[in-house]
Order: structure tokens, then C-alpha cells, then sequence
């Protein structure tokens, strides 16, 4: 008995040793351990799964986001033909729907002896909410800023013409120059950003460089559309942009310098039109024949008896004159030079908002125009040749 309880009494101490040692700090095991790469509780397993999806729709080309602060029922810009205006009304929600609620002040739009439904001038509201985000009657959709020719998919041109239901372009007036701004879209240029040349990629057989426009290598008056695409994929013609300059208007069949223009906007001076079917825009049977531009602007009314208050910046910009054009389901098909280099920015002016326009409209002035919260913005021309290069347009899938 008392052989066997010493010999317990020693193997308890030789495990007590063992442990002591074990815990003394720098003690490690050297031995090989196989940690599990799946979590213990899992009892069966798939093979190893990744899933990369691109969308390749023609929503890919819309150039229309609105930055953060700032909303919209499907990322473009929706004109409300009772309010006259991108700008007004937003989305609330009620129970499990979201519903358009007015926020531009005034009077409710549509509602009984509501004719001026905005109670600032010039107005100031949300960038508009469309509830159904679809057209209609009431909503006409604008996804694009620069109205290039449409050439279907895997090309560099748009997916949508300028004239079809999700290609109408915006028109580059004062009026909505807030949509050529950072401050507002996404997507649009930002002065306060670096941007670096593409970077040469693989095409599975050799490397490709594409071109740097530092206007010496690639002149910033033939800037591709798309850095890879031409017209028929790979192959064909280029589509380029001139950003150097004004793209004018010489022809009554240049599609890549129309802008589709509603009842309550306002038509620059000088900018051909024609006037067409909202629901056909674009076709040759559905619109009148080209015209001339006016020596002034001119607000877009559906009869002859509407005034220029049927625009909603008109006193703000000063515009008298008026266009009939036959009814709220005509809309103009318009060709205006502009420059598409040109961005707005925050203006640092004090004193009264200037209500005068530029002398040469379609270059960067003196005057400040105001967005839609009423921020003062002016426009700024692409840069002197000594300049950076100015950002190539985003490339388009």
C-alpha cells in the first residue's frame, strides 16, 4: 500500500513539474498543428465560388448621377410638366410605397389657381423624385449630356439616340448648367480631383497603349469617346469629341449636336430647331422642318395665349419672348453649340445675383446662375493649351 501510494504521489508531482514547466514564459511546443480553414461547425463543403457580373445595359451610358446629398427615382434627371422643372418635388414615403411629395414651395403644381408654384426666384427645390420612374403624360426622363450618336452595343457611341425614350439629352443653357457640376452630379468632372491617364491593358495577345490626350501626344481636339471601342467594336472609326472648342451647328442632320428641349424650358438664341411629337421625337415623319434660331431667348409655351411666366426662370433670366409650339405634347428636337469642357463651379461672388448672361453664351462669363438650392455657380472653359490636359469623357461600355 504504501509502495503504491508513492509511486502516485510521484507521478502526481512529475505531471505538476510538466506543467510548471510548460507555463513558464518563451516555452513553446515544437510540433506541426493543422489548423482548419472552414469553420469547425461546418460538416460539409462546396467548391470555391465567385461570381463577377458587369451590366452592359444602355442605363451604362447615362451620365447622370446625383451626388450625395441629393436624390432621384433612378439616377437621371425627370422634367415635371405641371412644375416646369427638374427641380421640386421628392420622394416620401407612405406606408410600403414611396410617393412624390411637393417641396418646392408655393402652391402645389396642377392644384386649382396653383400658376406659380415655386415661392423663390430664381426656384430653388430637391432635384426632382419620380415615384414611377417612368414617362409619362406628367414625367419626361433626360439620362445624357453630350447627345452623341447611337451606334446599338459594343461600340463607342450611346446605346439610345438622342431621340428615343431613355437617350434625350440635356441642353447646355444656364438654366441647367448645375447638371454640368460636381456639386450636383457624380459623375461629372471635378476640378478638386486628380485624374490619371488610362492604363495600358491586356488584350489576351499584347499589351495596349491608349492614348494620353496631353495635347501634344493626342490633341484635345480629337479626344475618343471610348478608349478601346470605335464604331463596330475594335474595328472601324473612333468617335471623337473636339474639347477645345465649340461644337456648332452647320447642318440639319449632325444628331450628335441635338438636345430634346419641353414646354417650359427656355431656347437659347441662335439654336436651330424643329418641332416634333413627345412621343416619336426624332422621327422624320413626327417632326416639322428645321428653323432658324432667334435673335433672343425664348420661353417654350403649348399655346399662343401662355406668356413667358410659363417658364419658371424666365423673370430670373429676363426672357419675354415665347414659343408656341403647339401643345404639352410637343417638344423641340434643338441643335446648340456648345463647349463640352466647360464645367460650373461654386461662385465666390457677393452682392446681387447678376441677371445678365455672357456675351458669348456658349464660352465661360461674368455671370453666376443659380442651382437648385439657390447656390450661385459660373461656368468654366476647358484649360489654355499650356494648361493640364483636360480629363478624357468617361469611358462608355
Amino acid at each position: 500500500m504504501n509502495t503504491r501510494h508513492r509511486s502516485i504521489t510521484a507521478q502526481w508531482a512529475k505531471g505538476l513539474m510538466c506543467w510548471m514547466l510548460l507555463s513558464l514564459p518563451g516555452v513553446t511546443l515544437q510540433a506541426a498543428t493543422d489548423l482548419a480553414d472552414v469553420p469547425m461547425s461546418s460538416r460539409s463543403s462546396v467548391n470555391p465560388n465567385l461570381i463577377l457580373v458587369v451590366d452592359d445595359s444602355g442605363s451604362m451610358d447615362w451620365e447622370i448621377t446625383p451626388s450625395r446629398g441629393q436624390t432621384s427615382s433612378n439616377g437621371i434627371l425627370w422634367w415635371h410638366m405641371g412644375s416646369r422643372s427638374f427641380i421640386g418635388w421628392a420622394g416620401a414615403r407612405s406606408g410600403s410605397t414611396v410617393v412624390d411629395v411637393w417641396a418646392g414651395g408655393g402652391c402645389t403644381p396642377g392644384a386649382t389657381g396653383c400658376s406659380a408654384p415655386f415661392d423663390t426666384n430664381p426656384p430653388r427645390g430637391p432635384i426632382n423624385f419620380n415615384a414611377g420612374a417612368a414617362n409619362s403624360s406628367t414625367w419626361r426622363g433626360f439620362s445624357v449630356l453630350f447627345p452623341l450618336p447611337a451606334c446599338g452595343a459594343n461600340c463607342d457611341g450611346l446605346v439610345y439616340g438622342s431621340h428615343v425614350t431613355w437617350g434625350h439629352a440635356v441642353a447646355p443653357t444656364r438654366e441647367f448648367g448645375w447638371t454640368r457640376s460636381a456639386l450636383y452630379n457624380g459623375q461629372y468632372y471635378n476640378p478638386a480631383v486628380t485624374y490619371t491617364p488610362w492604363q495600358p491593358y491586356s488584350d489576351g495577345t499584347a499589351t495596349v497603349t491608349l492614348p494620353s490626350y496631353d495635347n501634344v501626344a493626342a490633341s484635345w481636339s480629337a479626344v475618343r469617346s471610348h478608349p478601346v471601342l470605335k464604331s463596330a467594336g475594335t474595328t472601324g472609326t473612333a468617335l471623337t469629341l473636339d474639347l477645345s472648342g465649340v461644337i456648332s451647328t452647320t447642318d440639319t442632320t449632325a444628331m450628335d449636336r441635338t438636345f430634346v428641349m419641353d414646354p417650359g424650358m427656355i431656347l437659347p438664341a441662335g439654336a436651330r430647331y424643329r418641332i416634333c411629337s413627345a412621343t416619336s421625337i426624332g422621327s422624320t415623319t413626327s417632326c416639322g422642318t428645321w428653323n432658324a434660331g432667334f435673335s433672343s431667348e425664348r420661353c417654350l409655351v403649348p399655346t399662343a395665349s401662355d406668356t413667358a411666366a410659363y417658364c419658371p426662370f424666365a423673370a430670373a433670366y429676363g426672357v419675354t419672348g415665347t414659343l408656341d409650339i403647339g401643345g404639352t405634347t410637343r417638344r423641340l428636337d434643338v441643335q446648340i453649340p456648345y463647349r463640352p469642357a466647360t464645367y460650373w463651379v461654386a461662385s465666390t461672388a457677393t452682392g446681387t445675383w447678376p441677371r445678365t448672361r455672357p456675351t458669348d453664351r456658349t464660352a465661360a462669363g461674368s455671370a453666376a446662375w443659380r442651382s437648385p438650392r439657390g447656390l450661385q455657380l459660373i461656368p468654366r472653359p476647358p484649360p489654355a493649351p499650356t494648361a493640364p490636359a483636360p480629363p478624357a469623357p468617361t469611358p462608355r461600355r
